[in-house]
């Protein structure tokens, strides 16, 4: 059996990726949710997919706390690349100074 986590196809990734921020953006724009709404609602998407495949994939759970943290590492990290991205764009207010 093949591991339900592992990437099978990068150009559907990038199809659902598009199809969800799209889907999002609509959201967002017909219902006014916030930026904060949106993100939890992703947030709980998210948590209840990986709980589906961590249950289908048999892991346990050790397995499921080492690939929690490597995954919260990994979504920490794309979340610092595009706060820089960001604010390279000028979106928002510059970081806020050591000093201050």
């Amino acid at each position: 059996m093949q591991d339900p986590w592992a990437r099978r196809n990068v150009e559907k990734e990038v199809r659902i990726y598009n199809a969800l921020g799209a889907t999002l953006n609509g959201i967002i724009h017909t219902e006014g949710a916030s930026n904060a709404v949106v993100a939890q609602s992703c947030g709980a998407f998210l948590a209840r997919v990986f709980a589906g495949l961590s249950v289908d994939n048999g892991d346990t759970d050790a397995q499921i706390t080492q690939r929690v943290a490597m995954y919260m590492q990994a979504l920490q990290e794309s979340i610092w690349r595009n706060v820089r991205m960001l604010r390279k764009r000028g979106h928002g207010p510059s970081a806020p100074s050591e000093a201050s």
